[in-house]
């Protein structure tokens, strides 16, 4: 017989492992990945912000997520039976570590804030989250959820959706890579976006032109 011990999940490992559960068995998830060519500068562009590389997300991709969703509203929804709760605020669920679990604490009204001043958002929110000040009530006013893997060397992964969610982004690494052009090779650093959806409350189209509209907005990334 191996020799081993056993290790209890934590309540917050527990809660988000049958919310997991719930959420597959109960909704029809599909993902769509795309890449898109960033400039290697977007984070040193967050002037007077602090250090993005630190921030569970790249304030760049929650900018461009939260203007998306603004232009494409069915995605900041929530499935009730046969209908759409359609949601006028954008407040973004940003997932991040700790020591007993994830978490995802909400950027509230993401969609009428800069990038400078979301930066700020997320930092403080992280440490918030690393001093164990957050509270469930603080996470459950999301309207949409982004999980970033970056930091970790992920290039791409599918998320699975949060219970009741019809959308989550996931975030890979920025990969430096090289193009052919007619007049040769040329480098170009490429980010993998992947959109988990739930088809019960959209369809692939939609949810295509909602992940191309993402992809837009981060290749020309906002500077304020």
């Amino acid at each position: 017989m191996l020799h081993h011990e056993i290790v209890p999940l934590t309540p917050l490992q527990q809660l988000a492992g049958r919310h997991t559960q719930q959420s597959l068995a109960q909704s029809a998830q599909s993902t769509l990945h795309t890449e898109v060519e960033v400039d290697p500068r977007m984070d040193a562009r967050v002037g007077g912000a602090p250090d993005a590389t630190l921030l569970p997300v790249n304030p760049h991709v929650l900018h461009a997520v939260a203007l998306a969703l603004k232009e494409h509203p069915w995605m900041n929804a929530h499935l009730v039976g046969e209908e759409l709760a359609v949601y006028h605020e954008v407040n973004v669920g940003v997932m991040m570590g700790r020591e007993d679990g994830v978490i995802a604490p909400v950027v509230r009204d993401a969609a009428s804030k800069p990038v400078r001043v979301l930066a700020g958002v997320l930092h403080d929110l992280m440490e918030e989250a690393r001093n164990g000040h957050f509270k469930l009530e603080d996470m459950r006013s999301a309207t949409f959820v982004v999980a970033d893997l970056s930091a970790y060397g992920i290039d791409a992964f599918t998320p699975i959706l949060p219970l009741g969610k019809v959308g989550a982004l996931g975030v890979g690494r920025t990969r430096t890579v090289y193009l052919p052009t007619a007049d040769g090779p040329r480098t170009a650093h490429l980010m993998t976006l992947s959109l988990t959806f739930d088809h019960r409350a959209t369809d692939g189209i939609r949810a295509a032109r909602f992940l191309a509209a993402v992809a837009e907005k981060l290749a020309a990334p906002a500077l304020v």
